[in-house]
């Protein structure tokens, strides 16, 4: 992330306040969730849309890895269960 982009984030929370920005984030995960069901039970949504709504959340989500300084936490657990689906990989459980 540039510094551009976390002063951006941080004057968003200055100016909204972060009850706000997180409910902001609860709403994009919402719109994230609907397009997917969407997609799948009928196909009327755009690959396009589902990109844009991906794209909304991955922000939010990068604002409350700010808010709540938790960067290093949330790679942590990233790591610990990329390497849990590694193993099940390996193990022959996804394949």
């Amino acid at each position: 992330m540039t510094k551009i982009e976390k002063d951006i984030y941080e004057a968003l929370e200055k100016k909204y306040g972060r009850p706000h920005q997180v409910t902001v984030c609860i709403e994009e995960l919402a719109e994230l969730t609907k397009v997917l069901t969407k997609y799948l039970r009928n196909n009327q949504i755009s690959l396009m849309m589902v990109i844009e709504e991906i794209a909304d959340v991955e922000i939010c989500l990068t604002q409350m890895r700010i808010f709540f300084d938790m960067k290093n936490g949330v790679n942590f657990f990233k790591d610990f269960k990329v390497r849990r689906l590694q193993k099940f990989y390996i193990e022959g459980d996804l394949k």
